[in-house]
């Protein structure tokens, strides 16, 4: 749910260190776990990995006959514990400011270069850059060829952020591809379920 590695510009040396072994992009900025293992996961990727496992029947009924407790989850990269009442997961901001900062100078392309955005930055930019119009496409309005191609790639990248549960980003991306393709009633429909989770959250 993160980044796709295919974007990021900066060495792979120091990106593999930010990769979330889950979905194998690079981890979602706005929303990075960090384990006590000192592993970097998308929080939502880590979140849904720890439901599989505590949800998984079979182990549990193992555990059961066996009289003792359902193994907790693992980490994906070295399968210590991980388990949320001891606090070995955390924030990557908080824990470690600086692997955080680190991270968001990660040098990336737009996830829409394929529309011809020539726009390469940091990667705590790339939400701001997609939904400025100034700075996405250089300022350059969408042909009328491509403005329905790029609201889907708009539209891909609010998908992402809200399986990321960043739904606040999500809103500004559903915004801008109903701005590139307002006829098209899906993206106000993803616009309002962000907004609704918004209010839920």
């Amino acid at each position: 749910m993160g980044f796709p590695l295919s974007d990021v510009l900066t060495e792979s040396d120091l990106v593999e260190e930010f990769t979330c072994k889950i979905c194998f992009n690079l981890v979602e900025y706005t929303h990075c776990s960090y384990t006590q293992c000192s592993h970097v996961f998308c929080e939502a990727c880590l979140s849904d990995w720890q439901e599989h496992k505590s949800n998984d029947l079979d182990a549990a009924a193992e555990a059961a006959m066996n009289g003792s407790s359902p193994p907790a989850a693992r980490c994906p990269t070295c399968n210590a514990s991980l388990t949320a009442a001891d606090a070995t997961i955390s924030s990557l901001k908080t824990t470690v400011p600086l692997a955080w900062r680190l991270l968001g100078r990660v040098k990336c392309r737009c996830p829409l270069h394929g529309s011809g955005c020539a726009w390469q930055g940091d990667y705590s930019e790339v939400n701001a850059h997609l939904t400025n119009s100034q700075s996405h496409l250089a300022g350059q309005d969408y042909s009328a060829n491509a403005a329905q191609a790029n609201a889907e790639a708009l539209k891909d990248q609010g998908n992402a952020k809200f399986q990321a549960h960043a739904y606040r980003e999500a809103i500004q991306l559903y915004s801008k591809a109903i701005s590139a393709a307002p006829g098209v009633a899906a993206y106000y429909g993803n616009r309002g379920a962000a907004w609704l989770m918004v209010g839920a959250a």
